[in-house]
């Protein structure tokens, strides 16, 4: 897929599942769970189009990925300091690059391969992605002193909406690819 190509859809679909998220299954998850003290979704697709977008681009998502992290940061979320919106954006973007590199690079290095696009794969890279990400999370917001109290119920319900929506994105491009007859991921 061309760069230019590739980025304007991992925009598209990065700010379309973050909308999804918003303004559908959040309220839905208060309307079940009543109002919980996380702002994490129990179903979180952007790491889903996260996850998907490292593994089939690699760095070159990176700028598709950060710009539209920093377009949901300031529009659907309600984060007052714009340094803690890029700090936020930035660890985000870069906790699945990061897992990414450690868990498939070094693993190629022993000749075992990750290329494929498979759900084994992409439980792996979405488990050490969200643990990066909920702990990165939390280490900023308590930098700048939000005024929330942080224990492992948050880094858990990080956890478990990443690793969530990245399966669920998973299955619906998988299932999108056998409706139209496409080749598999």
């Amino acid at each position: 897929m061309p760069f230019i190509v590739g980025s304007f859809v991992i925009l598209f679909l990065y700010l379309c599942s973050a909308f999804v998220v918003t303004y559908a299954l959040f309220p839905l998850q208060v309307f079940i769970f009543g109002e919980i003290e996380s702002q994490a979704s129990f179903l979180y697709l952007p790491h889903g189009v996260r996850v998907l977008s490292v593994i089939l681009m690699g760095w070159r998502a990176l700028p598709a990925l950060l710009l539209a992290h920093l377009v949901t940061g300031y529009y659907l979320n309600d984060i007052p300091n714009d340094q803690l919106i890029f700090l936020l954006s930035s660890s985000s973007v870069l906790s699945v690059y990061l897992a990414y590199h450690c868990c498939f690079r070094h693993a190629e290095l022993y000749g075992l391969r990750f290329k494929q696009i498979v759900l084994k794969n992409i439980l792996v890279l979405s488990v050490a992605a969200s643990l990066l990400n909920a702990v990165s999370n939390i280490f900023i917001y308590q930098i700048f002193n939000t005024n929330m109290n942080y224990n492992i119920d948050h880094v858990a319900s990080y956890f478990i909406g990443d690793v969530v929506g990245a399966m669920i994105i998973y299955i619906l491009i998988s299932q999108f690819r056998k409706l139209f007859a496409l080749k598999p991921l």
